[in-house]
Order: structure tokens, then C-alpha cells, then sequence
């Protein structure tokens, strides 16, 4: 009796041991079945066992690649035969794709089909960089690289066009967020790494515009940023945030505005520890940017961040806000998804360019070098509005804090990682496009 009644207080005191450890995310790598010349560059995703993956395989030419899971761990390749740049799903059956022809695609049962969008306000888009929609699935913004847009009010039925009219120059639109009526576009100048040490441009030029009429009008706010905004996230018509980098390790930057855009106060999220870099004498990890953004309500979200510059090679890092944007936790662990690949310098430090987390406890990242992996967050307890425990959180399909669930990657342009040279992004679309 005594040491039964000893072992079952050692297990309730090993229990509560546990149960006060931090808890720590959980990266598992699924590459595809394609190899190292195999390039994902967005992910959507309804739920962690449903999602599919666009992208394309370099070799003397560019093949298009298109994969989905329908159990959350194997990859299998889809039906889609064109170059997807941005891919969301509403739900579990309703999705969209957007092509680096400018064409928009629909599926109604889960990606398994695909059927292009016939509508003369949406095929002169030049290349669609992001789709934003509401929870809902009523609203539907489809960007272009150039700022024009195609926007729709009763679920993809009937479709406006019109133009966000960015700045001139080098400046490129990079991403959409859509809350009821209120439209805002990002981008800027995604920079261009120098050639034999010369002939480079850094990242920035940022901009944010904003429409409160559904695309109708659109206004600049506040004056251009030093650093390029590659993602926006917003929840409500003043809640939202940011993110962007710059040239040089140390400029990746997340902001948050209170005022729906017309100022934002600014962080960078911390270093990447020597447990995420192979080397990390050689490699140090302050966060050259941060690429996507995705929040699920007021105080918590998620962004994906990386220590590569335009120059460097980069590691990669998921950070978790629970106060609103304020402060950011690193998720660990990507390494070590890797497995065996863990020390290979190829692997670990390939260009993630997309993620798609259905809610705030897991999800998709895509990337170049075959790359998926998969993130469950081991806290599973966490309120994905509140960011406290004990709640179910759950966040509807295509809720991306009015952000798509993904887009293709900086508009096609030569952005933070490893330069593996097989030639930037932007130089396939337009192969594809000739």
C-alpha cells in the first residue's frame, strides 16, 4: 500500500513538473517528392490535415509544381498544371490561386479541381501577388503586382477592378489585408543583391495605402519607410501590423498601428539563439527581415522571420506574439525538424517564402530546397483571440486577420536567403510569361 501510494505521488508530482516546463513547437519537416532544384512559393491551408502548395522545379526550364496533403503529413502532387503565386482557401472546400499570368483560379472542393475565374475585371492583373478575404469569404481581394486589384463583395459572384496606384519607381504592392470595407495595400522596393559586388540595391521604399470605400479610393499613409514591407495583418479597422526588413542584418522589422495604419510603432523580434544556425561563429543571427505576418485577433500572432540579408545567407525563425505585436517569442525547434538534414547548411538555410496557419497552433511554411514544414505549437491550450489558456481558439479557415492564407514570394524578387544561383524568382515569371 505504501509504495502504491508512493508511486502515484511521484507521478502526480512528475505530472505537475510538466506540466510547469515551458512548452516548446514542434517542426517536421515533409519534403516533397521533387529535389533540391524544387521551389514552393505559397502555401494555403484549411486546417492542419488539408493544404496545398504552389510553386515550381528549375532546372534548363521551369516545370510547374502543385502538391497537397490531405492528412496533414504526405504530399501528393495536384491536379493544378500552371505557376500558382498565391493560393488561400475560405474553408475546407473553397479556395482561390493566383497565377504569375495574372489569371485567378476557384476551387469548390478542396483544391482537388480547379476552374479559372471568367471574368474580364480579373484576367488583366499582370501577376497576382497576394488574395486577402474576409472570414466570411464575402470579401475577396485579388492583388497584382502593380497594384491593380480585382475585388469582389458577394463571394467571388461578381468582380470590380481598379487600381491602388502605388508609387512609381522600383516600388512593387506585396501583400493585402481586408476587413469589411477597408482595403489596405503594402510593398516597396524589394532591392536587388548586387552582381560581382556591384550593380546592388537595398530593400525599402515602403508604403502603406488604405481604402475605407471597398477599393473605390485609396490614400497613402503617413510618409515612406527606410525598409520594404513584404507582409500586413489587420483584425479590426484600427488593429494592425506589419512586416519588412532591410539590407543588413538587425533591420527586420514587425510594426503595429492602433490608428488603422496612420502610424506605426516598430520592433524587431530576437535573435535567432545558436541552437537555430549551423556555425554560429560564422553566421550570427539578428534578423535581416520578416516576411509574413498573420494575426488570429487583437494579442495574438505569428511571423515569419529570417537573418539572411541580401548579401548572406539566411536562417529561418517562426515568432509568437501574445501582447498584440509588443514583444515576440521564437518557436524553437526549426532545425531540428530538419532530422537527419539538420547540419546541412543547404537545407537549414533554404528561403522560406510562404506560410498558412489555419490558426495560432499550427500550420504550413514553403519555401525553396523542396521545402515544407509543418508547425504544431505544443501549447494547445491557448486562446488564438485572447492568447490565454484553456480555450479552443479556433479561428475559422481563410481568417488571416483580413490576410490571405498565402502569396508568392516579394513579387518575384531577389529577397533574404541563400543564393543558391538558379536565379531570382522574379527572372522564372518572366520566362514563364514569354
Amino acid at each position: 500500500m505504501t509504495k502504491r501510494f508512493n508511486l502515484a505521488v511521484a507521478s502526480l508530482l512528475f505530472a505537475l513538473m510538466l506540466a510547469g516546463m515551458p512548452a516548446t513547437a514542434t517542426f517536421t519537416n515533409q519534403q516533397s517528392n521533387g529535389d533540391q532544384n524544387t521551389h514552393y512559393i505559397t502555401v494555403g491551408a484549411a486546417s492542419l490535415t488539408m493544404a496545398c502548395a504552389s510553386g515550381f522545379i528549375q532546372t534548363s526550364t521551369a516545370t510547374a509544381l502543385f502538391s497537397c496533403t490531405s492528412d496533414g503529413a504526405t504530399w501528393k502532387d495536384g491536379s493544378f498544371k500552371g505557376l500558382g503565386t498565391s493560393l488561400t482557401f475560405v474553408d475546407a472546400s473553397k479556395g482561390y490561386l493566383g497565377t504569375a499570368t495574372g489569371a485567378t483560379f476557384a476551387s469548390a472542393d478542396g483544391g482537388a479541381s480547379w476552374q479559372k475565374i471568367a471574368d474580364a475585371n480579373i484576367g488583366n492583373l499582370v501577376s497576382v501577388i497576394d488574395i486577402a478575404t474576409t472570414p466570411d469569404g464575402k470579401t475577396v481581394f485579388i492583388l497584382g503586382t502593380t497594384g491593380d486589384f480585382a475585388y469582389s463583395a458577394d463571394g467571388g459572384a461578381t468582380w470590380t477592378k481598379g487600381t491602388a496606384e502605388i508609387p512609381a519607381g522600383n516600388t512593387s504592392a506585396s501583400a493585402a489585408a481586408v476587413v469589411g470595407q477597408n482595403v489596405w495595400v503594402v510593398g516597396g522596393d524589394f532591392g536587388k543583391a548586387p552582381q560581382g559586388g556591384t550593380g546592388g540595391r537595398p530593400p525599402g521604399n515602403g508604403f502603406v495605402k488604405v481604402s475605407t470605400d471597398g477599393g473605390v479610393t485609396f490614400t497613402t499613409l503617413g510618409v515612406e519607410m527606410p525598409y520594404c514591407i513584404y507582409d500586413v495583418s489587420f483584425v479590426s479597422a484600427k488593429e494592425g501590423w506589419i512586416a519588412g526588413g532591410g539590407a543588413t542584418q538587425g533591420s527586420a522589422v514587425i510594426g503595429y498601428t492602433t490608428d488603422g495604419g496612420d502610424t506605426f510603432t516598430t520592433v524587431t523580434p530576437p535573435a535567432l539563439p545558436d541552437s537555430e544556425r549551423l556555425t554560429p561563429n560564422v553566421f550570427k543571427g539578428d534578423l535581416g527581415s520578416c516576411t509574413r505576418i498573420r494575426f488570429f485577433g487583437p494579442k495574438v500572432g505569428l511571423a515569419l522571420c529570417s537573418s539572411g540579408t541580401l548579401e548572406e545567407s539566411g536562417f529561418n525563425g517562426l515568432y509568437m506574439t501574445k501582447d498584440g505585436g509588443r514583444t515576440w517569442e521564437l518557436q524553437p525547434g526549426y532545425r531540428d525538424g530538419f532530422g537527419a538534414n539538420k547540419d546541412n547548411l543547404f537545407f537549414v538555410t533554404a528561403k522560406a517564402n510562404d506560410m498558412s496557419m489555419p490558426d495560432c497552433k499550427g500550420g504550413f511554411i514553403v519555401g525553396d530546397g523542396k521545402l515544407i514544414q509543418r508547425w504544431d505549437a505544443d501549447d494547445k491550450s491557448i486562446d488564438c483571440a485572447t492568447g490565454e489558456g484553456d480555450g479552443d481558439g479556433e479561428v475559422p479557415a481563410g481568417d488571416d486577420g483580413g490576410n490571405g492564407g498565402g502569396r508568392q514570394d516579394s513579387c518575384g524578387c531577389e529577397t533574404p536567403g541563400l543564393d543558391l544561383g538558379r536565379g531570382s524568382l522574379l527572372g522564372v515569371i518572366l520566362g514563364w510569361l514569354s
